[in-house]
């Protein structure tokens, strides 16, 4: 509880009486300001509740190849769970979800991974811990760069003098009420387009889904390239809706 107090500032708990059955560490707690309260658990487990090498999250983790040789090393694995959050819009809801793993990683300096299934990825625990601190405590921003994941690869649908493009697609705005993001065809490096996506999901978590079919974004200090946004069907998930880049070349 001493470490949620320090991220959560005007929190308060009731913890369970002695000896009250609970699967982990447990609290019921609430802000002064809020109707309602919430529960909140941390737990330890030997094994995790599905083998990780085969979790989506793991096996398209392209920013951390060694991923899976690093998780192996686990002697035990800890979830977070709470109950409550339904009463917060989706952004919220995150950000509290966030909190509690920081604040779960402060007390296990050892961990090594984070799960973040909203986004479909696992991060270096010290890299989730860095990048939430940056965001909120220096910007009192959301944290994109864990919050979102990007998933590229190879487009060999789009040839450029016989070799494949990039291609590549947002995981995690979805959990925050809006469309994905996602390019073809895209001439460039996998880091270069991860971080063009990166940049769009930043301005739609900051401004909303004001994006419009035809719209074009880019061309600012930190890309030079210009996009046209089109809302069209995904490439890669059946029936869902994404904002789609076009790349608009210089004349």
């Amino acid at each position: 509880a001493s470490q949620l107090t320090k991220h959560f500032p005007g929190i308060s708990f009731d913890l369970p009486k002695p000896n009250t059955p609970a699967p982990g560490p447990f609290a019921i707690g609430g802000f002064p300001s809020l109707p309602f309260k919430f529960a909140i658990s941390i737990t330890l487990h030997p094994e995790p509740p599905a083998p990780l090498s085969e979790h989506s999250a793991v096996r398209h983790a392209w920013y951390w190849p060694k991923n899976r040789e690093a998780l192996a090393q686990a002697s035990c694995y800890g979830a977070t769970f709470m109950l409550g959050e339904e009463h917060w819009d989706a952004k919220t809801r995150a950000m509290f979800e966030m909190k509690l793993v920081a604040a779960t990683l402060e007390v296990m300096p050892s961990a090594i991974g984070v799960l973040w299934p909203d986004a479909d990825a696992v991060w270096p625990a010290q890299y989730f811990s860095t990048v939430f601190a940056e965001a909120t405590t220096s910007r009192g921003e959301f944290p994109v760069m864990i919050g979102i994941s990007t998933k590229i690869g190879d487009d060999t649908e789009n040839l450029e003098y016989g070799k494949p493009t990039v291609f590549g697609h947002t995981r995690g705005l979805n959990a925050l009420g809006m469309m994905e993001v996602e390019c073809r065809g895209f001439r460039g490096t996998w880091p270069e387009l991860s971080q063009e996506l990166l940049e769009v999901a930043d301005y739609l978590v900051k401004f909303g889904p004001i994006l419009g079919h035809g719209n074009t974004i880019g061309g600012g200090h930190r890309s030079k390239r210009t996009f046209r946004v089109m809302h069209e069907r995904s490439t890669v998930s059946t029936g869902e809706q994404v904002y789609a880049l076009y790349h608009q070349p210089r004349h």
